[in-house]
């Protein structure tokens, strides 16, 4: 049992708080998991989520609370319910595979409809949730100014500011 518990806390890289139940949050892992936690049920995770090809470098709740996104080194971006345990839809585009970029952080509009994706090679994409098709995308030749002076996640909360979503 206390390898299990290690196991759960182990190679943990970020953390969402559910604003909407702040005794749950959500974690991404280096084991190509992520995990759904509630203060109340003690040190378990209450639901693992697999299905990323890589370390889960980011994660952030939906605005409903109910679902949350994630992204990964293997360049794929996930919406996971949390009350079915199950994937919801996945972000991926062929460009993305073929120049190996990782997902280093995520975001959504107040909606929740954009999911806002920054990755390793400075590229910035605007999912539609819904359809999971490309919104609108900032490729590394207009982003790549931005990225040596803010984090990925500055560069999203920009992007968002300039867009008005």
């Amino acid at each position: 049992r206390e390898r299990e518990r290690e196991r759960d806390f182990s190679f943990i890289s970020s953390l969402s708080i559910n604003a909407g139940d702040v005794q749950c949050f959500v974690s991404g892992s280096c084991d190509q998991t992520a995990r759904l936690w509630d203060r109340r049920t003690g040190n378990r995770a209450v639901q693992t989520y697999p299905g990323h090809g890589g370390d889960v470098n980011t994660v952030q709740f939906f605005p409903d609370g109910l679902r949350f996104g994630t992204g990964s080194d293997d360049g794929i971006c996930r919406i996971f319910d949390t009350r079915t345990g199950h994937e919801l839809q996945k972000y991926s585009d062929a460009s993305l595979s073929s120049q190996s970029a990782k997902a280093n952080a995520i975001g959504f509009s107040s909606s929740g409809r954009l999911l806002f994706a920054a990755y390793s090679n400075a590229d910035c994409y605007i999912w539609d949730t819904i359809t999971a098709t490309v919104f609108f995308s900032f490729f590394s030749n207009f982003s790549i100014k931005f990225a040596s002076e803010c984090s990925a996640l500055n560069l999203l909360q920009v992007i968002k500011f300039k867009l008005r979503i």
